[in-house]
């Protein structure tokens, strides 16, 4: 069981969830994937900020973070030292996202997913061959008379 929600991170928490840190990649906050799997499912942040040993802007009781408590408990008992946050680089990257957005400058957005073009692709087609369709058998009843 352990395996099947620690691979669900990589996959539910990379197609749903909400992209606060950034909006250009695939990876999101995922609540429900970071209860299931001990706190990896807030995977915006993770990726984001790699080198945060927290994956999460918040401590381990504002969001649910198995991982974090550990390396606390471990830093608590001497074992481990100066773990690293992203908070400040977070700021900096929050006060530009803000500026960008008062100056009218979208935020970016992830490219589409492969899967996600080839079904516009196929609704499209769909429409399209419907469209003639319609207009074949429009042309083909309307007879002139001379």
């Amino acid at each position: 069981m352990v395996l099947h929600f620690t691979w669900l991170v990589n996959s539910a928490a990379h197609l749903y969830g909400d992209h606060p840190y950034d909006t250009g990649i695939y990876p999101a906050e995922n609540p429900v994937v970071s209860w299931l799997t001990g706190g990896e499912g807030w995977h915006n942040w993770h990726h984001k900020y790699p080198f945060d040993y927290a994956t999460s802007e918040f401590g381990g009781l504002a969001q649910y973070n198995l991982g974090k408590g550990a390396i606390d408990f471990f830093c608590w008992l001497g074992i481990a030292k100066n773990p690293k946050k992203a908070n400040a680089a977070w700021a900096m990257a929050r006060a530009r996202r803000d500026r960008e957005k008062e100056q009218g400058i979208p935020l970016k957005r992830a490219q589409p997913r492969p899967w996600d073009v080839a079904r516009e692709e196929r609704r499209a087609a769909a429409k399209a061959a419907a469209s003639g369709a319609v207009n074949n058998n429009n042309n083909n009843n309307t007879k002139k008379t001379s």
